[in-house]
């Protein structure tokens, strides 16, 4: 699997969609080691007089809920290698929250531990079927649907690559220019986004000296469109 340095710099990558936060911009040298990323279910529980319960799962895959701090955001200018100035950290920041806030969007994170899946088992083919939904697991369990995916790497029917298929990356289906056959195995190898949403309708942020800045708590989660 490649790194993500790697991947960014891949010549016939996908262009970083538009928003993408934090990873292309200045703002990961702020960034603390820890970062807390929490899945979230919601169900019904009906309850009985003799206790018994009826539990209903109303997700079929989690929505995960994401958490960062910035230890330090830089209020003046930052330079890049040639020496040129380019925005502070602290007002890039501000203007990309602000942003997406006042436009009501969401934003694609790349989350730098959970952005690859290789080799994927996306289904089975019937001989009719041409849309197959990209999906991952963390340990080979229960799969989980990707949506806003980056890079399709490869994508093999029965262990034999092919290029006759298109990738909606608004929705993360596959679809096939002729249907793969009945009983063959569809696997992908691919990156992705987590598309997401801030939870807060605030934010704050602390001056701790002169022209340095700090956010202890970013918050935002996943949507599905």
């Amino acid at each position: 699997m490649r790194s993500l340095r790697e991947e960014l710099e891949r010549e016939d990558a996908r262009p970083l969609p538009i928003p993408t936060f934090p990873i292309g911009t200045s703002l990961t040298k702020g960034l603390t080691f820890s970062s807390f990323k929490t899945p979230m279910f919601a169900r019904r529980i009906q309850r009985s007089v003799s206790g018994r319960e009826l539990v209903t799962q109303d997700y079929a895959n989690p929505i995960w809920q994401f958490k960062l701090t910035f230890n330090f955001l830089r209020d003046f200018p930052v330079l890049d290698a040639a020496g040129n100035p380019l925005d502070s950290e602290l007002r890039n920041l501000m203007e990309f929250y602000n942003t997406i806030q006042i436009f009501g969007d969401t934003f694609f994170y790349l989350d730098r531990d959970d952005w690859q899946a290789e080799n994927i088992a996306l289904g089975l083919g019937d001989g009719s079927n041409l849309n197959f939904q990209l999906r991952r697991d963390l340990f080979g369990g229960y799969p989980e649907y990707v949506t806003a995916p980056w890079n399709v790497n490869e994508v093999t029917i029965d262990d034999v690559a092919t290029e006759a298929y298109t990738v909606n990356y608004d929705t993360g289906v596959i679809t096939f220019e002729s249907a793969p056959p009945d009983g063959a195995t569809i696997r992908a190898t691919f990156t992705f986004f987590f598309r997401c949403r801030f939870i807060d309708d605030s934010q704050e942020f602390e001056r701790f000296a002169h022209q340095l800045w700090s956010v202890r708590e970013m918050r935002f989660r996943s949507v599905l469109l």
